[in-house]
């Protein structure tokens, strides 16, 4: 990306934070810092809801014939799916804390374009993360709750 780009998009991002300013809430450096800190809390939740969640779909999957939530053969596929999807979840969480800014700035506009690139993609990951979770979560749910309701997946879709 080029420095006139960044300066671009380093005064789009210090107009937002100058409202702030004016209301006298927030300088723009603590600005800066809240969001970042901000975005990796949310990662780093949405990580540990996703690990919780993978946990217990493992244990769904490796219950025993004498255990009230015995999977049949179409809920162990659904339980691994929904795994799959728990994992990409995750890795997507993951992927949204580890982003951080590198490199040299000419100019304290690129220094905030280039804070502004970071959080938009970093808020990107965290999106997609959480989508895959909350799917993830859902097909686990429904497996487990047919499984314990009807003894089989009996939801026409999960088979």
């Amino acid at each position: 990306m080029k420095e006139e780009e960044l300066a671009a998009l380093g005064k789009h991002w210090l107009r937002v934070v100058g409202f702030a300013k004016a209301e006298n809430i927030l300088s723009e450096m603590e600005h800066v810092r809240f969001r970042d800190s901000d975005l990796s809390i949310k990662g780093g939740a949405l990580l540990g809801f996703a690990g919780l969640m993978l946990a217990a779909d493992l244990v769904f999957l490796s219950a025993g014939q004498g255990s009230l939530i015995v999977p049949d053969s179409s809920c162990v596929r659904v339980g691994v799916g929904s795994l799959v999807i728990l994992v990409a979840g995750a890795f997507c969480a993951l992927i949204s804390i580890m982003i951080s800014r590198r490199g040299t700035y000419l100019s304290a506009w690129s220094s905030f374009g280039l804070m502004k690139l970071y959080h938009a993609r970093r808020r990107r990951w965290l999106a997609v993360g959480g989508v895959l979770t909350v799917l993830g979560t859902l097909a686990y749910l429904a497996s487990i709750l047919s499984v314990v309701r009807f003894g089989t997946c009996a939801l026409p879709w999960l088979s």
